[in-house]
């Protein structure tokens, strides 16, 4: 048995508040005012500016705060937030454009079928992070060793029946999945459920410069970057930085090795 699909459904996820709290302070300005705002965002270089050269990924947030403007949309702030990559760094980082692919939340149209901005990310979220990442890892590991996971919460009605309540009934400014832990409360004590949400992430940034070091290095040779298309000089320049010890986010580098070992794998051309 599994609880998969409780933070989608319900709202468990603090990404949910941080995305609201961009749109709900964008929307202050005036519609007219965005396309400039983005512009200057688009074009300022934060490392020029005194106390922010040195703050964590700045440039990239600047690029993101650009993207939520333009769009005017508590997608684009789910989108933007949630995404390691912003369009424009996409661009930099392969050889070919990628940025005008359409992509899911472009797309869908059932995204503006209500006012509510949270219902809406959690429709983004249960619809794509969901089935292609969540549930696709528990179903390798269970399936690896024969077992069948059982998923309560993927109950179409109680999906469709959690879909229609507002968004207050699950989250507010204090708690995540309200309605949720107001049932279980019943039946649980609170001492035993109010306890901190514990993820299960890994040291990625401490393992690719000590025990990864070498395997990390031998994916990020321009010989392997090239052949999937990458931008080596880009790639290589940001595996110097980070294995210089300057703050880089790890997890681009994660992904960015995910996406050179599937290329390999899949893309091998006989």
């Amino acid at each position: 048995m599994s609880a998969d699909a409780g933070d989608e459904i319900f709202g468990g996820y603090g990404k949910y508040k941080t995305s609201l709290k961009y749109y709900n302070f964008f929307s202050k300005f005036p519609k007219f005012s965005h396309s400039g705002l983005s512009f200057l965002f688009n074009t300022i270089n934060p490392s020029k500016i005194p106390g922010l050269k040195n703050s964590y990924n700045i440039e990239s947030r600047f690029k993101k705060v650009a993207e939520i403007l333009k769009s005017s949309s508590s997608v684009a702030a789910m989108k933007y937030t949630s995404h390691m990559f912003t369009s424009h760094e996409i661009d930099k980082l392969f050889k070919e454009k990628y940025s005008d692919k359409k992509t899911y939340f472009d797309t869908n149209k059932a995204l503006n079928n209500t006012n509510d901005e949270l219902n809406r990310m959690f429709a983004i979220d249960y619809q794509t992070y969901l089935p292609d990442d969540i549930l696709t890892k528990v179903d390798r590991a269970t399936m690896s060793v024969s077992l069948e996971g059982r998923e309560p919460f993927l109950d179409y009605r109680i999906i469709e029946y959690a879909a229609q309540l507002p968004s207050s009934f699950k989250m507010d400014e204090n708690q995540t999945k309200i309605i949720l832990k107001d049932i279980v409360h019943k039946y649980i004590p609170k001492e035993m459920m109010d306890r901190p949400k514990m993820g299960f992430g890994v040291p990625i940034s401490e393992w690719f410069r000590d025990e990864l070091r070498e395997y990390f290095c031998e994916y990020f040779q321009e010989d392997k970057l090239d052949r999937a298309g990458l931008n080596s000089v880009e790639v290589i320049k940001q595996r110097d930085e980070y294995l210089k010890g300057i703050n880089v986010n790890a997890r681009r580098l994660w992904f960015i090795l995910m996406y050179i070992m599937w290329h390999e794998r899949w893309m091998k051309k006989d």
